[in-house]
């Protein structure tokens, strides 16, 4: 099955205000569960993320980290500040 698919489905059906497609960190307690390599490098996070906005009509790429490895997603049919900042004003 094509997972970047399903994952849009399900987003575009539940439509949250954003998403963070992330890997895997190696840090802390988890290095004792998993290896460094089952970190995905940022260029898969952002290859997997780019697979679901094509395959959404509601989401588009917001924002990215390179050192966190995450990329965000952005409801565009729920546009919203993405400061929390500008709520508190």
């Amino acid at each position: 099955p094509d997972m970047a698919r399903a994952f849009a489905e399900l987003f575009d059906e539940s439509s949250p205000h954003f998403i963070e497609v992330k890997s895997y960190m190696h840090i802390g307690r988890s290095i004792n569960r998993l290896e460094r390599d089952n970190m995905l490098e940022m260029n898969e996070v952002r290859e997997f993320a780019n697979s679901i906005v094509k395959h959404s009509d509601t989401f588009s790429t917001m924002d990215e980290s390179e050192i966190s490895r995450i990329v965000v997603l952005q409801n565009n049919k729920r546009r919203t500040n993405r400061y929390i900042s500008a709520y508190l004003e």
